[in-house]
């Protein structure tokens, strides 16, 4: 475990995608937090599941985009995956962390996996003593929320 900005983090995540995003005319943006949260994690999983979270975001994104952001509330670091597509049934909500769930089949049939993605995902995010939530509305898109105790500082 290592000194992480989630500022940073969520640079270098948006970075890997900002082509990808160009390249199929949707909007991808960063709101990073004026407060720069630091965590202690491991840096290389967070981002494995950060970059998990953008990859779907955009998979299931045809028109409109993605924004990237990062807050800080009440001790925790905060990041959103906010997305304008094709969203999640409610009655699919409480079963995509479930292991091998691939939900329905019109987010399924064109896009490949084996329905562990959002299950890592909750993993990494959990073994950080974090949470993660998700809302959405079908035809409208979908908001991942990850919340995750930000490191504390003593003072010199």
């Amino acid at each position: 475990l290592n000194p992480l900005s989630v500022n940073d983090l969520c640079k270098t995540v948006y970075d890997k995608f900002i082509d990808q995003a160009r390249t199929k005319s949707l909007d991808l943006r960063l709101e990073l937090a004026a407060a720069h949260p630091t965590l202690t994690a491991d840096v290389e999983q967070l981002e494995r599941a950060l970059t998990h979270l953008l990859r779907n975001a955009l998979t299931h994104t045809i028109v409109g985009g993605v924004v990237l952001r990062a807050t800080a509330e009440e001790g925790k670091a905060v990041i959103e995956v906010a997305d304008t597509g094709c969203g999640i049934a409610s009655e699919h909500l409480p079963l995509i962390f479930e292991p091998f769930y691939r939900g329905d089949d019109a987010r399924t049939v064109t896009h490949a996996g084996v329905g562990l993605g959002l299950t890592l995902v909750r993993l990494i995010v959990e073994a950080h003593q974090g949470t993660i939530d998700v809302s959405s509305t079908l035809g409208q898109g979908t908001i991942f929320r990850i919340a995750l105790p930000m490191r504390e500082t003593h003072a010199p």
